[in-house]
């Protein structure tokens, strides 16, 4: 699984957020950390606002979000000095920045991937102890049950193009679907098929943040023949169009390491 994070930091002026019927409001020297599951938002800036913004997808394995999907917190030095390292090994590869056509830093030799995730966990190691104080986990999912092992093997090597098969699921089990259901439902709090649909969302996420494929290819990648049909899906689970999610995620000034937030 991959938990794709937004991190700002408040160098100078104000921001206040509103979402999901909750407000927050941050100031210069705070951080600011989101993740997808937060969907709508709306954030006003002072004008004198200045920030740093970091676009991070970390891979987790198994391990989910747990918690808020948004918190504000004082920084400590270590986390400081570990976005510092990260800001200066993009600026040091990109001097411009990143172009609109590739917001996205990739790494071209298998070196300075490794160098990268070194400096990403490095930042995620001073950054999650500050998480955990405030209640935010990403931890692995109770797998103890055997017939929850399987059944989850059997949905994540499902191919996402392919609708949902409620019967072979639950024979991969052993079990009834309806006693699936229920063993799901005790154990994690939702249905195989909740879990399923979950994880294609998180797909289309990834694929309209990191691809330039069209709306309409990943549509059909997910298995919507009709693209209104996954626009519909999409907005149920985002609260936001397609469309407008990848508009708002890429970062049209070309900046990744820092933003000029006016408004």
């Amino acid at each position: 699984m991959t938990v794709n994070f937004i991190i700002w930091r408040m160098l100078r002026g104000s921001m206040k957020m509103e979402y999901a019927n909750h407000r927050l409001q941050a100031g210069a020297g705070d951080w600011v950390v989101l993740v997808p599951a937060l969907g709508r938002r709306h954030q006003a800036f002072t004008p004198d606002s200045q920030l740093e913004s970091l676009h991070l997808s970390v891979d987790t394995s198994s391990a989910e979000w747990a918690g808020p999907p948004v918190h504000v917190m004082k920084g400590t030095k270590e986390m400081q000095a570990a976005i510092a390292s990260v800001g200066r090994y993009v600026t040091v590869r990109h001097p411009s920045g990143l172009t609109p056509d590739d917001h996205v830093y990739v790494s071209r030799t298998f070196e300075e991937r490794i160098h990268l995730q070194t400096l990403v966990w490095s930042f995620m190691g001073a950054l999650y102890p500050r998480l955990h104080e405030a209640g935010i986990y990403i931890r692995e999912p109770d797998q103890c049950d055997p017939r929850i092992n399987a059944s989850m093997a059997f949905i994540d090597n499902w191919p996402t193009n392919l609708p949902w098969n409620r019967e072979q699921v639950s024979w991969a089990a052993g079990v009834s679907a309806s006693q699936l259901d229920r063993i799901w439902r005790d154990a994690r709090g939702q249905t195989p098929f909740q879990y399923w649909d979950n994880r294609r969302v998180r797909t289309a996420c990834d694929r309209l943040e990191n691809s330039r494929a069209s709306i309409k290819e990943i549509a059909y990648d997910l298995g919507f023949a009709h693209l209104p049909q996954f626009s519909t899906w999409f907005r149920r689970h985002r609260n936001i169009s397609p469309r407008d999610y990848r508009h708002n995620f890429v970062d049209r000034s070309g900046q990744t390491a820092m933003d000029e937030a006016n408004g």
